[in-house]
C-alpha cells in the first residue's frame, strides 16, 4: 500500500463550528505540498473530509497507520516533515 497523508479540510456550515478548514487547514496543506515537492519526499496529500478530532484541527496523518498530529500551524510543519522522513523509510 502506497503511504501517503491524510489532510483534513472539513468546512463547517459556520466558523462557530469547530473543523479544521475553519482553523486554517487548506492554507497548511498548500504549504505542505510545496515543501514535499521541494524536499522530493515523493508522496502524496489526500485532503479528507474529516479525521474525527474536530475541536483539535487542523489535523492530519500519515497513512497506513502512521502519527496522528493535530493543532498543525506552518511552525509544526518542519518537525511534521522530519518525522514524515522516517515515516517513509519504514518498511
Amino acid at each position: 500500500m502506497q503511504k501517503k497523508i491524510l489532510i483534513c479540510t472539513n468546512r463547517r456550515l459556520t466558523p462557530q463550528s469547530p473543523s479544521c478548514a475553519w482553523a486554517g487547514a487548506e492554507a497548511i496543506a498548500d504549504k505542505l505540498e510545496q515543501l514535499i515537492v521541494e524536499r522530493g519526499l515523493g508522496v502524496s496529500i489526500e485532503r479528507s473530509t474529516c479525521l474525527g478530532r474536530c475541536s483539535e484541527g487542523p489535523n492530519l496523518r500519515f497513512s497506513p497507520g502512521g502519527d496522528f498530529f493535530g493543532a498543525l500551524s506552518a511552525e509544526s510543519l518542519p518537525g511534521i516533515l522530519t518525522r514524515l522522513e522516517a515515516f517513509l523509510q519504514e518498511g
